[in-house]
């Protein structure tokens, strides 16, 4: 009998290697009793760069525009506030107290500024954001001070942009959309408030532009992308980087229509003027994790 030494065999398999992502949960979710102060600064420049007003169907001469083309609308705005998250819960405050430390506005136009330290009746004063769950609202409120409720139906308690936060834990790369109605405290974070001795014109021209945008709004686009998380001295902060881009159209013709018939003495005109804008930006929110 012949013997066989024996043989090991060895099997060689693939080894399937199956990549690993890392996921990121970017939340509204700060401590019960939180305070936190922040500044809003605003500077805004409009130019016209062409003009035509059209009355009755006729087209009005340049020269009866005067020097409309060539004077530029600047306006600077502060807003400084302390919120305290006295409650938080499924990504947004279900209790907030808002005080308003300082509130000051200028507005030039040509050789005219105008400066106002904002409405008198919310410096100095703490307004309460009230989460109401059954209407899906907030209710605002004057807290432990009055004064009157109307002023605070155009604010907003969203200050930390949290809408442009993802719905679902993100990697390093991913991007998302935010759209329509939710994009107001982008571009005013806070919303804004009356002013106390607010007339007739200027409010029916604020309600008439309020309006336009609105319906702008509805579609227009946010795109986010999540560029991972980094150390900023001893806060780790998520980074959402945005661009934004859209084409309004405001029909300003019914802007003067709404001044004229408040009014009331001036001649019945059917005004066309139509400001085309184009709004295009991008941005950086550095978000922090752990405080949330």
């Amino acid at each position: 009998m012949k013997l066989f030494p024996s043989r090991a065999v060895h099997l060689a398999l693939p080894l399937a290697v199956i990549p690993f992502f890392s996921a990121d949960e970017l939340a509204f979710r700060p401590a019960a009793g939180t305070s936190v102060g922040k500044e809003l600064t605003i500077d805004l420049e409009l130019a016209i760069d062409d003009v035509s007003v059209s009355m009755n169907g006729q087209e009005l001469p340049p020269e009866m525009l005067g020097e409309l083309g060539d004077e530029k609308l600047l306006v600077h705005v502060l807003l400084e506030v302390t919120d305290k998250y006295v409650s938080a819960k499924d990504g947004r405050p279900t209790d907030l107290l808002r005080t308003f430390d300082d509130l000051s506005a200028k507005v030039e136009f040509g050789d005219n500024a105008e400066s106002t330290d904002g409405p008198d009746e919310l410096k100095g004063k703490t307004v309460r954001f009230l989460w109401n769950d059954g209407e899906q609202r907030y209710d605002k409120s004057f807290h432990e001070s009055t004064s009157e409720e109307a002023k605070l139906e155009a604010l907003s308690e969203d200050m930390d942009l949290r809408l442009l936060l993802p719905t679902k834990k993100v990697s390093d790369g991913d991007t998302w959309e935010v759209a329509g109605e939710k994009l107001a405290p982008l571009f005013m974070p806070g919303g804004f408030a009356s002013g106390e001795d607010e007339d007739e014109e200027t409010a029916a021209i604020e309600e008439e532009i309020r309006s336009q945008l609105a319906a702008f709004v509805k579609d227009f686009k946010v795109v986010c992308k999540y560029a991972g998380q980094r150390e900023d001295g001893d806060v780790r902060a998520a980074e959402i980087q945005f661009t934004f881009e859209g084409a309004p159209k405001l029909d300003m013709g019914r802007v003067i229509e709404e001044v004229a018939a408040a009014q009331g003495d001036a001649p019945d005109a059917e005004v066309t003027a139509v400001v085309a804008a184009t709004i295009k930006g991008e941005g950086t929110l550095q978000w922090n994790v752990a405080a949330g």
